[in-house]
């Protein structure tokens, strides 16, 4: 391929079929990354000239496992369809930055369209169908601020040219699918000599925003740690624990030096301990997995789940006073607490934020 030139590769398969493309340069250096459950098709533009390998590879966990004809159509015109409006746009680094809606129709929502340009030329592009207030956004929108710190952070990003602190000027970009509560993605793109993608991070539930500089160079940012969501409940009781992150060698990993907080008072921690045992029921707990286990009396619905607690002490550097609290919540006559413990210690290793931590941790000893 030509430098900047663009290709679109569609496919025709069963949707119960899970496919990967990813797009290689000739130093097998990944370019580009789809999926068939989550992308229409995979649009790319060659970064410079040479020669470029698709790779489609299928998925082990989908639910077909017969032998299935897969069908791929290659155009290399790109166009936008008529009625495409311009979202929103940023000038960075002599790069025009666009963010474009295509019009709704009787049976489709429309797509959101990040083009990137640098003198009239098409250098990267994303898409997703997204409507409403779904789609792509600029990580410096103020209309995304709904709280007062928000309105004072959310400025860093527009006026800090190198939010990695690679040394490379770069655009932040959000996007959100749409939905009750899921799911938020952010893409951080350098704009220096070729356009690459830095890093993009899937935050779930929850989005993510710049919670202010960073002392080594570009920005920190928060989010909170989702995974913990509907388990042993449902969505509005359950706990997320506030997790801060900066780039290490190009990704984002969470810093828990400055995640950790003071302690609470034994008084603090007490009083909640205390509302907490008294919601809880005597009924044994049986583990995640049985449908018998029992947690709170049936006539409560507690706002917060008392390991939501436990989590915040993690979270903030106080895992011992954590297992503590547990002790004074679980009344000694309930049966299953190891049970529990066991759950709870599998829930948080699973945490992909918490892996990570724990990866530090271990580096720093």
């Amino acid at each position: 391929m030509k430098e900047d030139g663009f290709a679109e590769i569609s496919w025709l398969a069963n949707d119960s079929l899970i496919l990967s493309f990813d797009v290689y340069d000739s130093a097998k250096k990944n370019l580009l990354n789809a999926n068939s459950s989550e992308d229409e098709s995979v649009l790319f533009v060659a970064p410079k000239d040479g020669i470029y390998t698709l790779v489609v590879r299928y998925d082990k966990s989908s639910e077909i496992t017969e032998r299935q004809n897969i069908s791929l159509e290659y155009s290399n015109k790109f166009k936008l369809p008529a009625g495409t409006k311009q979202k929103d746009v940023r000038k960075i680094n002599g790069y025009d930055v666009k963010i474009m809606t295509t019009p709704e129709t009787e049976t489709e929502s429309g797509d959101s369209i990040v083009l990137i340009e640098k003198n009239g030329r098409l250098k990267k592009i994303l898409k997703s169908g997204a409507g409403g207030v779904a789609g792509f956004s600029f990580g410096d929108d103020i209309t995304k601020a709904y709280s007062a710190k928000a309105k004072r952070v959310i400025p860093l990003i527009k006026n800090t040219v190198d939010k990695t602190g690679d040394g490379v000027p770069d655009v932040m970009i959000d996007y959100y699918s749409g939905g009750a509560h899921c799911c938020f993605e952010t893409y951080f793109i350098n704009l220096g000599e070729t356009v690459e993608t830095v890093e993009s991070i899937g935050t779930g539930h929850v989005g993510m925003t710049v919670s202010g500089k960073n002392p080594k160079g570009g920005l920190l940012f928060e989010t909170a740690d989702n995974g913990y969501a509907y388990w042993l409940g449902g969505f509005a009781g359950s706990p997320f624990p506030d997790v801060i992150l900066e780039f290490r060698k190009g990704k984002l990993q969470p810093n828990f030096e400055l995640m950790k907080k003071p302690a609470p008072s034994l008084s603090v921690l007490k009083k909640k301990a205390q509302v907490a045992r008294q919601q809880l029921s005597l009924e044994p707990y049986k583990g995640e997995d049985n449908e018998d286990s029992v947690l709170y009396k049936q006539d409560v619905f507690p706002e917060t789940v008392f390991w939501g607690v436990m989590l915040d002490l993690i979270y903030t550097g106080h895992e011992d006073l954590a297992w503590q609290y547990l002790d004074l919540v679980w009344d000694t006559r309930k049966q299953g607490k190891q049970l529990f413990i066991r759950d709870f210690k599998q829930q948080l290793s699973d945490s992909q934020y918490w892996q990570m931590i724990e990866e530090d941790r271990n580096s720093r000893k």
